[in-house]
Parts: C-alpha cells; sequence; structure tokens
C-alpha cells in the first residue's frame, strides 16, 4: 500500500483547504490561531470530543501533545570518523484528555481504499510501520495511559 498520510488538510470549520505548493503555510499566516487538520476523520473525532467536553463527559481536551520515546543521543560513526546526534523520537498524539479521572491518548488513523488484482476493492485503516514502532515504544513507556484508536 503506498499511502503516506492525508494529502487534503481541513479547517475547523470541515472544509478542505485547496492543494498546492505553499498554501498550508500561506493559509497558517492569514488564519494564525486557526486549527487545522490532517484528515476529515481527525476532524469529526475533534467535534465529538468537543461535544463530550461541553456535557462534561470528558475535561482537559488537547490537541498534539508530543510524547517523548527516546532522548536524544550522541554516537561516534565509525564510517565518518567523527560524533554525531541522533534526534530524539517522540510521539505525537492526535487528542489528550480525562474521562473518569484517567488520562485517555487517542490517536485518529487515516483510511485507505485498496483493490485487489480482481478489481474487489475495500477500505483499510492505514498503519505503516513507523506509527506500529512507536505506538509499541509508547504502550511500553506509558502503562498508566488509556490508548485508543480512531
Amino acid at each position: 500500500m503506498n499511502f503516506r498520510g492525508s494529502i487534503t488538510k481541513y479547517d475547523e470549520q470541515g472544509k478542505a483547504l485547496p492543494k498546492g505548493k505553499n498554501v498550508l503555510s500561506q493559509y497558517k499566516k492569514k488564519n494564525p490561531d486557526s486549527l487545522i487538520f490532517d484528515s476529515k476523520s481527525e476532524y469529526n473525532t475533534w467535534i465529538m470530543l468537543k461535544t463530550l467536553e461541553g456535557k462534561g463527559s470528558i475535561t482537559n481536551l488537547q490537541r498534539q501533545i508530543t510524547f517523548p520515546l527516546l532522548p536524544k543521543m550522541n554516537w561516534f560513526n565509525n564510517v565518518k570518523s567523527k560524533n554525531e546526534v541522533i534526534r530524539p523520537l517522540t510521539y505525537i498524539a492526535d487528542f489528550v484528555f480525562t474521562e473518569d479521572g484517567k488520562t485517555v491518548v487517542m490517536d485518529c488513523k487515516g483510511w485507505k481504499y485498496k483493490e485487489d488484482k480482481n478489481g474487489k476493492g475495500k477500505w483499510l485503516v492505514y498503519k505503516d510501520d513507523v506509527y506500529i514502532i512507536k505506538k509499541k515504544l509508547f504502550l511500553h513507556l506509558n502503562p498508566n495511559l488509556i490508548f485508543r484508536e480512531n
């Protein structure tokens, strides 16, 4: 499956942003306080969670929260004969909120329509190898948090 995340971004009204070079950065300059969502699924989840927060079912709703997985490291590269830095590894959760006194981390996954060689198609949840590894590290390092995929 050749899928690299959503190409289409959505604004806080659920409208698709135009595609093209530098369109997203221009939109952010014009609307610095506006929320941008990576997929329609993420936007719909935000609306659902805001409704639950308004009803008092959840509290402390946050977006795009970064969790450290591995710290920055220095190592000696034998091939180049010099010290190099490995950047820290982080997991960015789409949503974090409190429900019944417990912290919940929620991630929205994209969908991809895939056809087989006979032309029959089906919708598949997109989970690449990087996401799977980061999720496993996150779950190992944060056993006290509740993790949900939507």
